[in-house]
């Protein structure tokens, strides 16, 4: 009997050593360097949507994002456009998915000059059905969420890559 008790606590153990050396880290933003600290944004508020995700992205890497700013960096947003499109139907024609994107454009401009700009259209394709609609409410916010956070990060990724 005690041989099989110490056996059990004894594997027990190995396993909990064995698990918490699994490699799992969370995901951490990396610092944009010295001369991207200061970034005026321009075409859209930070107060809501986007402008939001993206204003809370650049604070994670450190940096601050504002509309007021006098910055020689700046980041000007045009043509945004969130939506979703229907992207299939059903045998009744009945709407079995949606496509939700987000759909801009950007340009960096530093020193007055444009060091790069870019389209960024990103899309997701969600199920849908009638009988869940609060569900999928849901789901659509949390897609939506999911879309302008790696539309953040590709902005961010360009302009780490920018000061390389």
């Amino acid at each position: 009997m005690k041989l099989a008790h110490i056996g059990t606590i004894s594997l027990s153990v190995v396993l909990l050593l064995a698990l918490t050396a699994c490699g799992f880290h969370l995901r951490e933003t990396t610092a944009l360097p010295d001369t991207l600290q200061q970034v005026k944004l321009e075409g859209i508020s930070t107060g809501s949507g986007f402008g939001r995700v993206l204003k809370d992205s650049f604070t994670d890497a450190r940096s601050n994002l504002s509309t007021r700013s006098k910055s020689n960096t700046r980041l000007v947003i045009s043509r945004l456009s969130e939506d979703r499109r229907t992207a299939s139907f059903d045998a009744d024609l009945d709407v079995r998915q949606y496509m939700l994107f987000i759909l801009f454009d950007y340009k960096i401009i530093i020193d007055g000059k444009t060091v790069a700009s870019d389209q960024v259209k990103l899309d997701k394709t969600m199920n849908y059905d009638a009988d869940y609609v609060l569900g999928k409410r849901e789901e659509a916010s949390q897609i939506r969420k999911a879309l302008r956070e790696d539309a953040a990060r590709l902005i961010l990724l360009k302009l780490k890559s920018l000061a390389v």
